[in-house]
């Protein structure tokens, strides 16, 4: 982490630490990760975020800026460094250690590109964590008996393996180009996704199966590894506790399944697609045995029972504002943000993540940093690719 700050406010930056920041700071922190790479910063004034900052590559963006600039009044920076490498070298003489002249090496030059861009809070005073993960509330302490398991760290071999499958030349011909063309129809359509002991896919055929979900067609050849529904007549991508549920019942029918991709509609007329992915099976197996479908799926394909009461109260914090989203250009409709808490919050052993158009798979962190009982303050993020 590094941070700039005017010179009349030096004595104040040096006391602030990760968590804690002065009420008076202006200026920028900026992240970067162990192999010095910036990777995500946030802007200041009198102590309260006013931009977010964020590493881009002009040449091949991995969001329209254009359709960035639209939305919010977004500028594009660039940050050239210089760095030299300078030491003394020395031996005991006399048991003291003499030093020698002062060395230096070529001069390293480095640049990179960044975009700043205003952003509104969804209601509180809330300083955002850094990094794009959201830090753990209360000091650590959980008093709403959160998952000690990390998203972020969780969905990381479900992003890569779903970020592998999807610059497949065969799923990308077979299963995405299929699923896309089948967003207008007004039935969903299913297909199925195989894995051969050589490491290549095999992929069904798309079948329809109505206005509702039902069962997936048998992969050609290899082991079931993904499957993909699409929701009908242009409708919204994101999941519903149904869709949950049956992923979670077909994780414990088929061992080797680890994705579910759900395809569908998007903000601003932009292609989404969610992907859910299990991390624990045990995990899975015991919220299946202890919140059965039966008990905690409603008719309209909603949470029921504990799990119901919980969503209806972060969604009731959600719409009165307090919650900060952190997610760049696209910010997450409500919903799978509130998913995404749900599945640490019961320990579902899985995690879901959301593609925007032709954008890699990111996880989705939303995590409830109030250190009140029956308050809930959802911080949600992206984690880092």
């Amino acid at each position: 982490m590094s941070r700039t700050t005017p010179i009349r406010r030096l004595k104040s930056c040096f006391k602030m630490s990760y968590l804690k920041r002065d009420k008076k700071f202006g200026g920028s922190i900026l992240y970067h990760n162990l192999n010095g790479e910036f990777t995500n910063g946030w802007h200041y004034k009198d102590g309260e975020v006013t931009a977010t900052m964020q590493a881009v590559n002009v040449e091949t963006p991995d969001f329209d800026l254009a359709a960035t600039r639209s939305t919010v009044d977004c500028m594009l920076y660039t940050v050239t460094s210089w760095t030299e490498n300078c030491w003394k070298s020395g031996s005991y003489v006399s048991g003291e250690l003499v030093l020698g002249n002062l060395q230096c090496n070529s001069y390293n030059y480095d640049s990179y590109d960044y975009m700043v861009c205003p952003i509104e809070f969804g209601g509180g005073n809330y300083n955002p964590p850094g990094g794009g993960v959201a830090p753990p509330n209360n000091n650590g302490n959980n008093n709403n008996n959160q998952s000690p398991t990390d998203p972020c760290v969780a969905g990381s071999a479900g992003i890569s393996l779903n970020n592998s499958m999807i610059t497949n030349p065969t799923i990308i011909s077979e299963m995405d180009a299929i699923m896309r063309s089948k967003m207008s129809s007004s039935n969903e359509w299913v297909i199925s996704v195989g894995k051969n002991a050589n490491g290549t896919y095999s992929v069904s055929a798309a079948q329809e199966y109505g206005d509702v979900s039902g069962k997936i067609p048998p992969v050609p050849s290899g082991n079931l590894i993904a499957y993909s529904h699409n929701h009908p007549n242009n409708c919204l991508a994101e999941p519903s506790a149904g869709d949950i549920y049956e992923f979670l019942e077909m994780v414990g029918k088929y061992p080797t399944l680890e994705t579910m991709f759900v395809y569908g509609s998007g903000r601003n007329g932009s292609t989404e697609v969610y992907a859910i992915s299990v991390y624990d099976r045990a995990a899975a197996a015991a919220f299946l045995n202890k919140y059965p479908k039966k008990n905690y799926l409603g008719f309209k394909q909603d949470f029921e029972g504990v799990i119901g009461d919980e969503y209806k109260i972060v969604k009731d914090f959600y719409n009165q504002g307090k919650f900060f989203d952190y997610s760049l250009p696209n910010k997450h409709f409500p919903d799978p943000a509130i998913f995404a808490y749900l599945m640490h919050r019961f320990n579902m052993g899985i995690t879901i993540s959301r593609r925007v158009n032709n954008s890699m798979f990111q996880t989705i962190n939303t995590m409830n940093t109030s250190s009140e009982a029956k308050e809930r303050y959802l911080t949600i993020a992206d984690c880092p690719r």
